[in-house]
């Protein structure tokens, strides 16, 4: 509940690393671009530095497009992770 009693929906940005298994994730207001690369910003701070290869979950911040066609970079995402190396 927010500070005023009424009820609020949040989303769990989760962060994995696939070899180790580290799990980092914070709860969100939105599931914006935004949101999401702040997210990723803090994740990268958190393991001191930038994965070569990110995996994500089909979420419509990250993709675009549909099975048939295969998964396709979202217009403002694909310079995400790279940017930060």
């Amino acid at each position: 509940m927010g500070e005023t009693g009424a009820e609020r929906v949040v989303w769990l940005f989760s962060f994995v690393l696939g070899h180790s298994g580290f799990l980092w994730g914070r709860l969100v207001p939105h599931q914006d671009l935004q949101t999401v690369l702040r997210c990723l910003a803090a994740a990268f701070t958190a393991i001191g530095g930038v994965p070569e290869q990110g995996l994500f979950d089909r979420m419509k911040t990250a993709v675009q497009g549909d099975e048939d066609r295969g998964a396709v970079d979202g217009p403002s995402f694909g310079c995400g992770c790279r940017d930060r190396s």
